[in-house]
């Protein structure tokens, strides 16, 4: 998310199984209907900004 510069990284999600992760410029609380429950993933907010 750090090193993101094409739009504003607010949270990421990891995903154990494909080992990748996805960048978002929204959050639990701004968009909590993209929130899915997935015990493969994990779900990090960027704190650093703001």
């Amino acid at each position: 998310c750090l090193n993101e510069f094409s739009f504003v990284c607010r949270s990421a999600t990891f995903d154990s199984m494909t080992r990748s992760c996805l960048l978002s410029r929204f959050t639990r609380r701004t968009h909590p209907e993209l929130l899915e429950d997935d015990a493969n993933s994990d779900y990090l907010e960027n704190t650093c900004l703001n």
